[in-house]
């Protein structure tokens, strides 16, 4: 028997050869009705195709040449071999087909919420360009909010449920740089003409950041791994159970960088409202979670860059000279990083004049 089989074939040549050589070892039935042989075939036929090509090519003798006289039972030789699958072999083979249709229902399912996602999304970018004019209203934001939400939605819904599809689409990295980023600046943009605005901005910051920290712990009990052990993902046997672990800390070291974003965010807004609306977060809580993704992805170039943006806000032009360096030493450095380390460089001289002037002044 040829062992050249379709990769769509999920159970092994072994259990194929013990298939053959059950069949080969049972006695011939003579004289078979046409309704024996129907019944050998529709039992044969849980095998895919290819795999009934080679079973009966092997195990059944030839049929006979039609005369003149054997018009009836030319297609159906009366010596001809009952073709018997052992229950075993039966039962693997359902519960192969069972798996396949569970699973081209699941990828159907994952198509049909991804075209919704890109929907969403392309209704937002419509509404984005009414922000980009200034000619945008309270029901555009309402409306760019309800779209969010629903893409929030669906992107939990596929990394919790089959994050095989999202490996070659980056569905969180689409959330973000096509939801939430856009609603944020539509709030902060209102917010900076009209302070009253300052609260919803903050509801929305917080319920984005109860919904990534939810999504991370979601995924770590979805696919039964721990952030904290991420090391040990080598020792797992199954290379297909590795790529999808390792995709899944792809999607909590973004989930990560964008909870630091969105608490970045929280902070220049505490810094900037008028009254005490806002929850009282420091720049060091904006720091772990950028930590936490650097520990994740070391080699990741925007964590770096996001932790130099922290240090410039706090004035720590040493640190922010430094991350920015590590930025550009990464294979993914952010395209901007070269512009912002020069604009660093020229505003510590800036302040080394603005320092040597003061010391001239005292004397």
């Amino acid at each position: 028997m040829s062992q050249d089989f379709p990769a769509r074939i999920q159970i092994s040549y072994k259990e194929l050869t013990a298939a053959k050589q059950f069949l080969d070892n049972q006695p011939m039935v003579r004289n078979v009705p046409h309704n024996g042989l129907k019944h050998g075939n529709e039992r044969i036929r849980l095998l895919s195709d290819e795999t009934q090509r080679i079973l009966i090519r092997e195990i059944t003798p030839p049929k006979k040449q039609q005369t003149r006289h054997s018009k009836d039972t030319a297609s159906y030789p009366s010596n001809h071999g009952m073709l018997r699958i052992p229950k075993e072999i039966n039962s693997i083979l359902r519960c192969e087909n069972s798996k396949q249709t569970t699973k081209d229902s699941q990828n159907s399912n994952t198509q049909d919420l991804w075209e919704k996602f890109n929907r969403c999304s392309s209704q937002l970018t419509e509404i984005n360009k009414h922000k980009e004019t200034g000619k945008y209203s309270a029901r555009d934001i309402d409306r760019a909010k309800m779209l969010c939400d629903e893409m929030c939605q669906i992107t939990a819904n596929i990394i919790n449920t089959d994050i095989e599809f999202c490996i070659s689409h980056p569905i969180e990295n689409e959330l973000w740089y096509t939801g939430v980023y856009l609603v944020i600046e539509f709030l902060r943009d209102r917010s900076r003409h009209n302070h009253e605005c300052s609260r919803e901005f903050l509801s929305f910051l917080t319920s984005t950041m109860e919904y990534y920290t939810a999504l991370i712990s979601s995924i770590q009990s979805n696919y039964r791994f721990s952030l904290s052990s991420v090391d040990n993902i080598n020792s797992i046997q199954s290379e297909f159970e590795q790529k999808k672990i390792l995709r899944a800390v792809q999607c909590c070291h973004f989930l990560y960088l964008s909870l630091g974003d969105i608490l970045r965010y929280q902070v220049v807004l505490r810094g900037t409202s008028p009254d005490s609306v806002c929850v009282e977060y420091d720049w060091s809580t904006v720091t772990v979670y950028y930590q936490k993704a650097m520990q994740l992805a070391p080699n990741s170039g925007r964590v770096y860059n996001q932790l130099a943006i922290v240090s410039a806000s706090q004035f720590r032009y040493l640190d922010t000279v430094y991350y920015y360096i590590r930025c550009l030493s990464t294979h993914n450095p952010v395209t901007t990083v070269r512009e912002s380390l020069l604009h660093t460089f020229h505003h510590i001289d800036k302040q080394v004049i603005i320092l040597q002037i003061c010391k001239f002044i005292d004397k």
